[in-house]
């Protein structure tokens, strides 16, 4: 987790085009705003927001109690300051029959892209490869 826009208030200063992966949930105002401004200078600049479910009730199982609610909060503030946003969900044995209800929520937002990957056990899915790994 970073504690400081500093890195990203470098790179929009030196005008270098750069990505984000991330659960959303430490997205702010100030954060976007400040990525708002790299924007506005023409630095090129993409948010990808991994969430995995379209309620707390799927999303928290996989992502961590109350994180639902703070990824969400950050998209609402990336959206309000017209960053370029996409979604990710990592498909799941918990969230498969969620995607239908993933699909219709996310299209309410205005989004780049809505991606869709498989789970990698790595990590902390390492500890629930068993229970979280689709089966053929």
């Amino acid at each position: 987790m970073f504690t400081s826009c500093l890195p990203f208030e470098n790179l929009i200063k030196k005008k270098i085009n750069f990505s984000i992966e991330t659960n959303g949930t430490i997205l702010n105002s100030n954060f976007a705003k400040l990525l708002s401004k790299g924007i506005k200078e023409g630095v090129d600049i993409d948010v990808n927001v991994s969430i995995d479910g379209s309620s707390p009730e799927i999303n928290d199982k996989l992502r961590g109690r109350g994180s639902f609610k703070k990824a969400l909060e950050g998209i609402v503030k990336l959206i309000e300051n017209k960053i370029p946003l996409d979604i990710q969900c990592i498909i799941n044995s918990v969230n498969l029959s969620d995607i239908p209800n993933f699909f219709r929520f996310f299209s309410k937002f205005e989004l780049r892209f809505l991606k869709f990957g498989t789970v990698y056990p790595v990590g902390r899915a390492s500890r629930f490869a068993n229970e979280l790994l689709l089966r053929c």
